[in-house]
């Protein structure tokens, strides 16, 4: 777990050098960032 939370920023910025974002990945990257701002603002009231 903690290997693999290590290893994936360097994955995704080896994906972003490998080829350009489509729309696909950019949805998905959003509603990942939506998702995350959502979980802390529950936690944080």
């Amino acid at each position: 777990m903690l290997l693999q939370g290590v290893g994936l920023p360097f994955y995704i910025r080896w994906e972003v050098v490998r080829m350009k974002f489509d729309f696909k990945d950019l949805m998905a990257f959003g509603m990942f960032i939506l998702a995350l701002l959502t979980f802390i603002l529950k936690i944080s009231q």
